[in-house]
């Protein structure tokens, strides 16, 4: 019998698939240094640990409300300057963002997505029935002369991933402040994807304060190293977030309720945390971006964790997924194609292993493209 044709014509996810295959390689005994999984080096802190067992221990174990524990959100509404009824906590804000596709989303309804973008939103927009319409970037900055271009009758939302996934690009607040103007104009959304906002090493926050028809997705994946916890959340509107809430009664119910204890005790820790972590991941940004442009045409990044270089000239005939599988079997380092995040000519590089690693990984592509 035939299956969906929405799911046959899904994709796997190209960033996640890599976890496994990097498992592989180091059971067969190899050497890898992996540039390419966007997961922090660091340990979830202890007191958020501690906090999740002890929600373990104290039978914190039941249902919560499928929109999440209401001093979680009471927490969230303060430092989001906003009503409790405009939050919904999520399973990661991967889950956050397909809701609100699966919310705003008609058949064929247009999102403008500026190019390089995170590798989930296509196949999450084609699942939602939406298509997607790609915008160039100058310099991985936003280009608004060409996303005014791109707005049409059909145009639901564009997406704000500032900083952005994968070049690290904080775009300008002034290109901010005009796609507001356009979508209060055109009226449509815009989705900021704000995973990294707390990785934004120019010392200020990136996006605006929230707007009527702005919904922005959040995490605690990045932050406090609590990926596999699954706990995000969603800002919007009443009218969104209880759309939101229909969705995820029907698809998970509550997120996983010790969990959004733990995520209860990172507010405690939160301004000491980030200062901590924007300082180690400034110091190895710093290491790997002077080794970068060493080898490759490079932008500095000033936010995430990762690098975005431009790899022409090294290419020799290859496509860039040539590139990187070359990387991996003849030096043994591990980066991420550029096409997967939508530009041909780049790779990904994530600076999130340790400052040795960051060191031996660039040395060995370095001594690999000098001796060919």
């Amino acid at each position: 019998m035939k299956l969906s044709d929405k799911v046959i014509n899904c994709n796997e996810s190209e960033t996640v698939k890599f976890t496994p295959l990097i498992n592989k390689l180091k059971k067969e005994g190899k050497d890898i240094i992996s540039f390419a999984v966007g997961e922090a080096d660091i340990n979830t802190p202890e007191c958020i640990k501690e906090e999740t067992i002890n929600a373990i221990k104290n039978n914190k174990t039941k249902y919560s409300a499928v929109s999440g524990l209401i001093s979680l959100k009471k927490i969230i509404a303060k430092k989001e300057k906003v009503k409790i009824e405009n939050i919904i906590i999520t399973n990661g804000s991967k889950q956050g963002l397909y809701e609100v596709f699966q919310t705003i989303l008609n058949k064929n309804d247009e999102v403008i997505i500026p190019v390089p973008y995170w590798v989930n939103y296509k196949e999450q927009i084609k699942l939602s029935g939406g298509k997607c319409i790609f915008s160039n970037t100058s310099n991985h900055q936003l280009n608004i002369k060409d996303i005014k271009n791109k707005i049409t009758s059909k145009t639901k939302a564009i997406i704000i991933n500032s900083p952005n996934n994968p070049s690290g690009a904080i775009y300008y607040k002034n290109d901010l402040e005009e796609i507001k103007k356009l979508s209060q104009k055109n009226k449509f959304y815009v989705i900021y994807d704000d995973a990294y906002e707390d990785l934004n090493y120019f010392g200020e926050k990136s996006n605006f304060v929230l707007h009527d028809n702005s919904i922005s997705v959040k995490s605690f994946s990045k932050s406090f190293s609590m990926g596999g916890f699954r706990i995000g959340y969603v800002v919007a509107s009443n009218e969104i977030i209880y759309h939101l809430n229909k969705i995820q009664s029907h698809i998970t119910g509550n997120v996983n309720t010790f969990s959004q204890y733990g995520a209860i005790k990172s507010f405690e820790i939160y301004s000491d945390e980030i200062k901590k972590r924007k300082k180690i991941f400034q110091k190895k940004r710093d290491l790997a971006y002077s080794l970068c442009k060493e080898i490759f045409n490079c932008i500095k990044p000033h936010g995430a964790f990762y690098l975005f270089p431009e790899v022409s000239n090294k290419l020799k005939g290859q496509t860039v997924e040539e590139f990187t599988k070359m990387l991996l079997t003849k030096a043994n380092v591990l980066v991420m194609p550029g096409t997967i995040f939508g530009m041909k000519k780049h790779i990904r590089i994530s600076y999130t292993c340790s400052m040795n690693d960051i060191r031996e990984g660039f040395s060995r592509i370095k001594k690999y493209l000098d001796s060919n």
